[in-house]
């Protein structure tokens, strides 16, 4: 879970100090085929749930890159493994 403390300059005035927690990586736009962009925290400002764009904050910029860093590893080992499956029953098949 990610928390974060909006500045007290913010250009939104009503999140100005606030702490938001129970961040999630996620699409601001709800776009789930595209790459997350944004956290969606367990807070409610009028009665909208708060997602803030992580573009411009720095902290959740960073969060952001190894959290999609992870996404690419995760992404990499599956197509390796889905490849040696793929030889390997190939393999069996030619045996066969």
């Amino acid at each position: 879970m990610i928390t974060y403390k909006f500045p007290e300059d913010f250009k939104i005035e009503k999140l100005r100090g606030i702490t938001a927690t129970g961040g999630k990586f996620c699409r601001h736009d709800g776009k789930w085929q595209e790459r997350d962009n944004a956290v969606r925290f367990d807070l409610e400002i009028d009665g909208k749930q708060l997602v803030a764009l992580c573009a411009g904050k720095p902290e959740l910029e960073k969060l952001l890159a190894e959290h999609l860093s992870k996404q690419d590893a995760q992404e990499a080992e599956k197509e390796r493994l889905i490849k040696e499956f793929n030889a390997a029953r190939r393999d069996l098949q030619n045996a066969g």
